[in-house]
Formats: structure tokens, sequence, C-alpha cells
């Protein structure tokens, strides 16, 4: 009889035995599988520098850790992209290219470096190709000797933004000294007076006034950087002709019926080469009128809308004149000549 109790006792316990092995739900330490990051050092450091692409860059230091103290990292690789570029390989350190890092842990790390210009050379990019206000995108993944990848994106959002962790996948950087970007086109209106520059010509004693409109045209894409180079155009009250007018109307009442053929570049517009330049909120002439005059910009003022300056040439022609916005805007505080 006791024979018999014992034996059902010991199927009762294997059986329960049986059912506990049966009904774990949680995978054994063993089978899970072990990540790895590479934990932020020193950096990002540097700048992408738009004046000196080659001479600028990024740097920055990680090291390693996994299950075997970093032991099974194989490789740590960086991409960037740029809206419409990219992603393209930047950097990339093997096993072999680590070293011990220098925090006195003992763990592998290693540093990276590069310049704006590899950035550049990497997405097959030029400066012209910059969109303002846009930034670059740099990923990092890790990949170990079992095969398995780590990025951002199979990573714990602790390991990488708590500090005791700082892993390290990702980061973006904007583009230091971008010079600016010019818009004017368009239609402004204008009023222009003669002023007296004591030069012994008859325009000296005109002191006349004009008020109209003048359109402003870029000779480049305004998208680009860079000065924004300007053709100016006034229309002839007399005979409705548009012409380039860097006098910005102050030949017509001065010269009237001569007017036309006394414009800085010409009737027809290709006898001088003059331009009107924007370099951020600076404003200056480039190139020289029919006659070979150079012209001068002085006492630029902006308020609100106007924008007040004076002109002169060294011939002794010269006016004062007013800009006024009619696109709803503000001309920048800052304007200057």
């Amino acid at each position: 009889m006791k024979l018999i109790k014992y034996s059902f006792l010991l199927a009762v316990i294997f059986s329960i035995i049986s059912c506990s092995e049966k009904d774990r739900t949680f995978t054994e330490f063993d089978d899970l599988q072990k990540g790895a990051y590479g934990r932020l050092i020193d950096g990002p450091n540097g700048i992408l520098d738009f004046e000196d692409p080659a001479g600028s860059g990024l740097d920055f230091t990680v090291e390693f850790y996994d299950e075997n103290n970093g032991a099974n990292v194989e490789s740590y690789d960086w991409t960037v992209s740029f809206p419409g570029f990219g992603p393209s390989s930047i950097a990339t350190r093997s096993k072999s290219d680590f070293t011990t890092s220098s925090t006195g842990t003992g763990l592998p790390g290693t540093s990276i470096a590069f310049t704006f210009q590899d950035v550049l050379d990497a997405l097959g990019m030029t400066l012209d190709d910059i969109v303002l206000g846009e930034q670059y995108t740099f990923i990092g993944t890790l990949t170990k000797s079992d095969g398995s990848v780590f990025s951002a994106t199979n990573t714990g959002g602790n390991v990488i933004s708590s500090s005791p962790f700082s892993g390290f996948f990702s980061f973006r950087k904007g583009i230091d000294n971008l010079p600016c970007i010019h818009t004017l086109s368009g239609v402004f209106d204008v009023k222009s007076k003669a002023t007296n520059q004591e030069a012994g010509i008859g325009w000296d004693d005109c002191g006349a006034e004009w008020t109209g409109q003048m359109t402003f045209v870029a000779e480049h894409d305004e998208n680009e950087f860079g000065a924004g180079v300007y053709n100016v155009f006034s229309t002839d009250p007399v005979v409705g002709t548009q012409f380039n007018d860097f006098a910005f109307g102050s030949f017509y009442p001065c010269y009237g019926a001569d007017a036309e053929s006394a414009m800085p570049n010409g009737a027809d517009g290709t006898a001088g080469d003059l331009r009107l330049n924007f370099d951020c909120n600076k404003a200056f002439f480039t190139g020289s009128s029919q006659w070979g005059e150079i012209y001068s910009i002085t006492n630029m003022e902006a308020t609100g809308a106007d924008l007040k300056f004076n002109w002169t040439n060294d011939y002794g022609e010269g006016g004062e004149v007013t800009i006024t916005r009619t696109d709803g805007d503000n001309w920048p505080t800052d304007m200057r000549s």
C-alpha cells in the first residue's frame, strides 16, 4: 500500500515539474540576443564651415560595450545625408582600427574625424547645392561578430538618451558662416532727386525730382548664396520704353529728351556692365557705365518699408533716392552702404 502511495506521489511531482517546464514563457538568458553600442566619450567637436570646407570638420570618440566587454564589436560605420543627397558612407572603422579607450575602462574604442569637404565629396555635392536652413544628418551603425547590426532604430531610448550609457548612433549638424541669400526681385516705388555735386557741370543746377516705379531683376538663381546681383530698370515717362537705370530715375527730369542716350548702360542696356549688388544687407555697385564711370552708394538708411541712400558717379552726377517696398515687408534695419 505504501509503495502505491509513493509511486503516486512521484508521478504527481514529475507531472508538476513537466508542466512547469512546459509553461515557461520567458527566454533563457543564454538564448537572448545581446546588444552593443558605442558610448560617446568626446564630441562631436568642430564645425562645417562654408568658407573653409577643407579646413573644417567634425570629430568624436567612443568606446564599445557588449556582453563581452566590447570584444564582439566587429565594425562601426557612419553615413551622412542631406535633403536630396545620400545617405552615403562617410566613415568606417573595423576591429583592427580599434584602440584601448582612454577612459581607463580597458574597453575597445575608436575616434572618427572627417572634413566638411569629405562630407561634400561623399554626397557628390558642391557648395551651390546647399539649401538655407537645412542640416546634415549623420547615422551610425554597429556590427557584431555574429552578424547582428545595431543602430538607433533597434536600440532602447534609455541607452541612447541616459547619461550613464550615452549610446551614440546619430546627430545632426548645420553649416556655419553661410553667406546671405537675397530675394529682392520685384517692383518698387521710387522717388529720386538730383543733388548738386558742385562738379561744374549742368547737373549741378538740375535739382529736379522724379517719382515712379522700378523693377529689380536678379541675374542668378535667388536660392544661391553670395551677393545678390541685380539689373535695375525704369520706364521712360515720355516714350514708355524700359531702360537699365542705375540713376534711379534722376536722368529723366535732368536730361529730358536726352535721358535715353545718357543712361549709364546705354539705351539698349549693353553699353555698360554696371550692376547693383546686395551682400548681407550691404549695397554697392560693380562694373562701370557706358562712359566708364564708377558709381557708389553712401548714406544708406532703412526705416520700415523705405530705403534711403545717395548715389554718385565720378563724372559728378548724383541723386538722393527713396525706394519703397510694395510687397508688404520692411527693409532689414542693418542695411548699409
